[in-house]
């Protein structure tokens, strides 16, 4: 029986591939015998990868951009590109939450029968509960 986590040569797409989880992530994958992974970032990975696409997240024409230049069917999309909010608040909202529903959205057609998103996270969204309301109001957005 295949192992659940192995790859093979399915596509897998990584955002924020360059740095913190993402990099990591890259190692992990090559283990689970990922070989075809694409990494979107604003700087080029130096983990293990066979496509590299340059992308600044916050810019919405370069994520449909990047997008586009995806062929054939994924099996998992990796979300881990983020910023921290000591950035303004329209990069933190693009690259945080807008890119990853374009993304998402631009894919999803390419998912392959029994593939993933991941979402990832980090503590710096503790404080969601003081910003409930406007949470809501973004989520609210078509």
């Amino acid at each position: 029986m295949t192992s659940p986590f192995a790859y093979g040569d399915r596509r897998v797409v990584v955002t924020g591939g360059a740095s913190g989880v993402g990099a990591a992530l890259l190692d992990r994958l090559a283990e689970a015998g990922a070989t075809t992974v694409t990494v979107l970032d604003r700087a080029k990975p130096e983990g293990p990868h066979d496509q590299f696409i340059e992308v600044d997240l916050s810019e919405e024409a370069q994520v449909a951009d990047a997008a586009a230049q995806i062929d054939g069917p994924i099996a998992a999309l990796f979300n881990n590109a983020g910023v921290a909010n000591t950035l303004p608040p329209d990069v933190v909202f693009a690259v945080n939450h807008l890119a990853i529903r374009k993304l998402n959205a631009a894919l999803e057609d390419q998912l392959a029968g029994g593939g993933a998103i991941v979402n990832t996270a980090s503590i710096a969204g503790m404080g969601w509960a003081n910003h409930l309301t406007e949470i809501q109001q973004l989520l609210a957005i078509d």
